[in-house]
């Protein structure tokens, strides 16, 4: 039987990454959130070890790409419309639980699925590029 042993990379190595930022991330001077970024990693060594540094951002600033089409303005009223929504879903569960009425869980549950169906929207949209 052979095996070759998967050699990890070299110090200076860069990589692409590419993936929709959930939460905030810091990179070279600009913070991103709830968008598909792209940025470039290289790998350095310190006194704990090696890991992976962020260079920079490939694509766009969020602004210019807002600038072209409107998407910053839209992406903030949506997520605003979300926070608004689900505040109103939370509110709705704990007035269920202090008066258990079948009325308010079944608007308990209802709210919740709007706002899931709004933040499905808002990761869809960003995704396929509308924003």
């Amino acid at each position: 039987m052979k095996w070759t042993e998967k050699s990890g990379p070299n110090q200076g190595d860069i990589r692409t990454k590419r993936q929709f930022l959930f939460w905030p991330k810091f990179v070279y001077g600009e913070w991103r959130w709830l968008e598909l970024a792209t940025w470039t990693e290289r790998y350095k060594s310190s006194y704990d070890g090696m890991y992976w540094d962020e260079i920079e951002w490939i694509d766009k600033k969020p602004r210019e790409a807002g600038k072209e089409r409107g998407g910053s303005y839209l992406l903030l009223a949506s997520s605003i419309l979300f926070i608004l929504i689900g505040g109103i879903a939370v509110g709705v569960v704990v007035f269920s639980l202090c008066f258990p009425e079948l009325f308010a869980l079944l608007a308990a549950i209802a709210g919740l699925g709007i706002a899931g169906a709004l933040l499905l929207w808002i990761v869809y949209s960003t995704l396929s590029g509308e924003f």
